[in-house]
């Protein structure tokens, strides 16, 4: 997901993203195993919000699953996982980077007459 980081993550989407792109090739998403794990903490978090199962759709009558997901992830959950399994150190860096990025975003439409 964008904003997650990490050694070699070089195409940070969305989950909608790899949703379509996975249904142009037939699988469905099926957001099954997080809400049993979300709170698992013995599991790394980025496990817990990221994980989707992709069902073929042609076979996807064959789960034995009584009421399979299937999934439209908002970004706005993602944003509020993120928010609580970072440091609280890094929410202050992040919170200080993102006040000065506001102030340098003002300063310059001041001097460009916006």
């Amino acid at each position: 997901m964008p904003y997650q980081g990490g050694t070699g993550h070089v195409n940070e989407q969305w989950p909608n993203y790899w949703i379509e792109q996975f249904a142009q090739r037939g699988y469905i998403a099926v957001d099954y195993i997080r809400k049993r794990i979300w709170d698992d903490e013995a599991i790394p978090w980025w496990y817990r919000q990221n994980i989707l199962l992709f069902v073929n759709k042609e076979r996807i009558g064959e789960l034995r699953i009584s009421d399979p997901e299937f999934t439209h992830i908002p970004p706005e959950i993602y944003l509020l996982s993120f928010r609580r399994a970072i440091a609280p150190g890094i929410k202050l860096s992040v919170r200080f980077l993102l006040r000065a990025l506001g102030r340098r975003l003002s300063s310059h439409h001041r001097k460009q007459g916006s």
